[in-house]
């Protein structure tokens, strides 16, 4: 059918919006197939985890371009050292990525707060939005790969963002915490060992 050069435009920018979804999906079960892999065959590498929180925000912002993503670093330690763990780089800035995007996404402000401390022998990273909350019945589920809370029909996402960062902390012998109240926002608290 002959049609105008507007609804080529149309046309071509919804294929391009599927491609890019079918793309972070893609990648996102890569990222849970990887986190799932056996440790003990993971070669693990220094990094410096307040330079990979900035290049995820960084990176993510290029992305999407109506996000607000505030990083803060609250206590930093003197000796550089203690903010360098063993890890997977590229696992880690997904998880990094995943809840910085699911904060903004799913809050109206398109806004989180990320504040970055270090002390003793522990790196602590937090993610804390104004949005619509997590349903506690999806928060007992323990973060099932590809389910939704009830209140995110209307999102667009794959529901795989939580569940792969719970596993990547998890693969580099950290914790998640997640505290989520409706219609007033979440706090994701990650504790990582140097």
């Amino acid at each position: 059918n002959k049609r105008t050069n507007e609804e080529y435009q149309k046309v071509l920018q919804s294929v391009l919006e599927d491609i890019r979804n079918l793309n972070e999906l893609s990648e996102g079960l890569f990222d849970l197939t990887l986190a799932n892999s056996d440790v003990s065959m993971m070669r693990f590498e220094k990094i410096r985890v307040d330079e990979l929180l900035v290049h995820a925000q960084t990176e993510l912002q290029k992305r999407k371009k109506d996000y607000h993503i505030n990083v803060y670093f609250d206590e930093m330690p003197e000796d550089e050292n203690a903010l360098v763990l063993n890890g997977k780089e590229h696992l880690l800035k997904s998880s990094f990525m995943n809840l910085m995007d699911n904060a903004c996404k799913f809050s109206g402000n398109k806004k989180v707060e990320v504040h970055l401390s270090a002390a003793g022998n522990k790196i602590t990273i937090k993610f804390k939005d104004q949005g619509i909350g997590i349903p506690q019945s999806f928060l007992k589920k323990n973060l099932t790969p590809l389910e939704r809370g009830h209140n995110t029909a209307r999102i667009p996402g794959h529901g795989l963002g939580l569940a792969l960062s719970k596993k990547i902390i998890e693969l580099h012998g950290g914790n998640i915490h997640i505290q989520s109240v409706e219609n007033k926002g979440t706090n994701v608290t990650i504790e990582l060992p140097v």
